[in-house]
């Protein structure tokens, strides 16, 4: 079932770059995030397989009011989640996702233009439950656009210097493994500020095609002759910064 409605939600509007420089060091517009449906899917196989449409639980979809000349990059998970039904069960015990924690928050993309909506997934309440109520404190991380910057394609480490305000110190190479050609950034910490790579090889841009990360290291692979590489080309994020948003929702009834 799924019910449409216009509840309000709190908001902090404290801006923190994502280099550091303290709290309050950078004050920004806030993030709001205004609920506008909630849906309950329940599910029992009988035969057949699941469905990849629907996964069960109960979900809140928020409409997303970003601050003007802000893009969103991504919701990252709750940094702390108080979920319960009417009747006092816990809604935060959900399935873990691909990386074994809970995946709570998603943001809806759209084909064209910047994302509008997002979800939190929530487990499903007691079928006599009436209401459900949701504090929670997460973070928008958010930047003000790309810029976009190209260094030379070598096969020692060297330093990445874009000339973006804020940018962590990190270095580049590129490698040929496996017939696959790849950019490797370190640290890999610096990935929310790369938006995408690209290699210049004889007078062609060959953009990423997937690309795997850790804290020690960001690795992009690009479908590009490895002799012919001439350039790195990427697109950097500017004024990259995390917006503090607390949720919190009262008694909100259930479909």
């Amino acid at each position: 079932m799924t019910t449409t409605l216009p509840a309000a939600v709190c908001l902090l509007a404290v801006a923190l770059p994502m280099h550091g420089g303290g709290v309050g060091a950078r004050r920004e517009g806030a993030v709001a995030m205004q609920l506008i449906q909630i849906k309950e899917v329940r599910q029992t196989r009988l035969s057949g397989e699941d469905s990849v449409f629907d996964r069960p639980g109960l979900t809140l979809t928020f409409a997303l009011d970003l601050p003007a000349g802000s893009q969103l990059v991504g919701l990252r998970e709750p940094e702390s989640l108080r979920a319960v039904d009417s009747t006092g069960l816990d809604l935060t015990a959900i399935e873990p996702g691909f990386g074994g924690e809970p995946d709570y928050l998603n943001v809806v993309h759209a084909w064209e233009g910047q994302p509008k909506e997002a979800t939190l997934t929530l487990a499903l309440p007691r079928r006599r439950a009436e209401t459900v109520s949701v504090d929670a404190k997460i973070e928008a991380v958010v930047c003000s656009g790309t810029e976009r910057v190209e260094v030379a394609a070598t096969g020692a480490p060297a330093a990445l210097r874009t000339g973006v305000g804020g940018f962590p110190q990190a270095q580049v190479r590129v490698e040929r493994k496996g017939g696959q050609l790849q950019v490797i950034v370190t640290p890999g910490t610096v990935k929310p500020w790369i938006e995408d790579v690209a290699v210049v090889a004889g007078g062609a841009a060959h953009e990423s095609s997937s690309a795997m990360w850790s804290d020690a290291q960001l690795v992009y692979f690009v479908a590009a002759p490895a002799e012919a590489a001439e350039k790195i080309r990427l697109t950097v994020r500017r004024d990259l910064r995390a917006i503090p948003v607390r949720l919190d929702l009262a008694e909100v009834a259930l479909p």
